[in-house]
């Protein structure tokens, strides 16, 4: 079980998808939101099987989820996306996941605007 959470918040769905066994990456691009992550994960006493990047996603070199997830995982049961702006920049900086068919769900929430 491989969640990839975009856009992780405080990291409820992370703490829940850790509790189910998975090993969680997981993005947030504000400063002061990975600090609460990572705190909220201390507090839950998660201290492996979570791979938390603290910076923004999107398309351009080194922005790019597909840098940060090893193709090595296999299957990638949920890319879940919530990043309040940037969505579908941060849905081509994972193409290479989809090329690949690693991906077996999304889910992408999306507020236009």
């Amino acid at each position: 079980c491989y969640p990839k959470l975009v856009g992780a918040h405080a990291g409820w769905l992370v703490i829940l998808a850790h509790r189910c066994g998975c090993f969680v990456y997981a993005w947030e691009s504000g400063r002061s939101r990975a600090r609460r992550l990572a705190a909220n994960l201390r507090l839950n006493s998660i201290d492996e099987g979570v791979k938390l990047f603290a910076k923004r996603v999107s398309q351009m070199p080194g922005e790019r989820i597909d840098e940060d997830v090893p193709t090595s995982v296999g299957q990638i049961t949920l890319l879940k996306m919530d990043i309040d702006g940037p969505d579908s920049a941060a849905m081509r900086g994972a193409e290479k996941l989809f090329e690949q068919r690693l991906v077996k769900c999304v889910q992408f929430l999306s507020f236009p605007r």
